[in-house]
């Protein structure tokens, strides 16, 4: 595909995008340790409390192979477990209480890097940026891509 087709072409743009934030995101977390997709993971933890591995990559739209890999990382570092469920036979990913002192820490630096990207494009643009991706991840899953 040609340079002047690319520049119409909304996955290029949106991969793009992508990696400039989340390379904005992990330079203030790096701070605390973590990366984006780890900070994530300890939020949705601590937020949402202990669930299956399923159930977390279902929640974080993420392939469960990339999750095993980041949930084995954030375990070596004891930040996160996982225990079988009171019926012993479902396994539950859960935070630690060092999981959630990590996840506090770096959450001053989530907040930092999120108000610089306010700063950087204005808040009002931020809002209708994260309006219009949550109506467009709705409506291709409506149509049938799958969020894994």
């Amino acid at each position: 595909m040609g340079t002047a087709k690319r520049k119409h072409c909304t996955d290029f743009k949106a991969k793009r995008l992508s990696r400039l934030l989340s390379r904005h995101y992990d330079t203030e977390l790096a701070k605390a340790g973590l990366k984006t997709t780890q900070f994530t993971l300890l939020t949705h933890l601590v937020l949402q409390g202990a669930m299956t591995q399923g159930e977390l990559a279902q929640k974080m739209g993420l392939e469960p192979s990339t999750l095993t890999r980041n949930l084995k990382l954030l375990m070596d570092k004891g930040w996160v477990t996982q225990q079988l469920a009171s019926d012993g036979r479902i396994r539950l990913v859960s935070i630690t209480a060092a999981g959630e002192a990590k996840q506090q820490e770096a959450d001053q630096f989530w907040k930092l890097a999120q108000k610089t990207i306010n700063s950087i494009l204005g808040k009002e643009r931020v809002e209708t940026l994260n309006s219009l991706l949550d109506q467009c991840a709705s409506l291709l899953v409506e149509y049938g891509t799958r969020e894994d």
